[in-house]
């Protein structure tokens, strides 16, 4: 499998995640939903670390054009970073940011 096709293999796992957490959350499952945020979070931890040591580098170089999309990726990524981190504190079952 060539690296492009993996990152889109990652995107779609986690969108399927996404959906089966909306279902959880509609259908008030916390154990479902909770479940599903830490495996959420994992993908994108791992996701997210991928882009960033492999094929950021390897693709960074290729046009300035590319490189400004990654750049853009890179920031973007420590906005999901900043907000794993504002969840991983939040009470399961809440909606309001309620902190542990």
């Amino acid at each position: 499998m060539d690296a492009t096709k993996l990152l889109i293999a990652d995107h779609n796992r986690v969108k399927g995640l996404f959906a089966r957490f909306k279902k959880a959350s509609e259908s008030e499952d916390v154990t479902a939903a909770g479940l599903l945020v830490s495996q959420i979070m994992e993908e994108l931890r791992v996701h997210t670390t991928i882009e960033e040591e492999i094929f950021y580098p390897a693709a960074h170089e290729m046009s300035s054009e590319l490189a400004d999309a990654i750049d853009e990726g890179v920031e973007e990524h420590h906005v999901v970073k900043v907000l794993l981190g504002e969840i991983e504190d939040l009470e399961p079952g809440t909606t309001s940011g309620t902190p542990r």
